[in-house]
């Protein structure tokens, strides 16, 4: 792998997989992965989250965005359902003006 470094572009020339990422540190086989239009974090060898050239931010089924000092609320999808998950002392507050569940279609 050639990998280029200069003023104009930075570091580019950078290949990589979740297997065997572009930029990692001791364990070989976590860091950061560089792709067409993507970039992504792998540990262990399996992709963990990726933000596409839109903007959008990907986990995959059962990896969880973990929120507050001991991650006591947390988003998470299973593959089959989704969950909202507040364990923390107090309560989940939702604010807004106008609030509308909806059935997807």
């Amino acid at each position: 792998m050639a990998i280029t470094l200069d003023g104009t572009t930075g570091i580019s020339s950078v290949d990589g997989s979740s297997a065997s990422p572009s930029v990692r540190g001791a364990d070989s086989n976590s860091g950061i992965v560089y792709a067409a239009d993507t970039v992504s974090i792998s540990t262990g060898g399996s992709e963990r989250l990726e933000v596409d050239s839109s903007g959008n931010i990907d986990i995959p089924d059962n990896g969880k965005i973990r929120l507050g000092g001991s991650g006591d609320l947390e988003l998470y999808h299973t593959g089959s359902h989704g969950y909202i998950v507040d364990a923390g002392t107090g309560g989940l507050n939702i604010n807004v003006d106008n609030l509308w569940v909806n059935k997807a279609d």
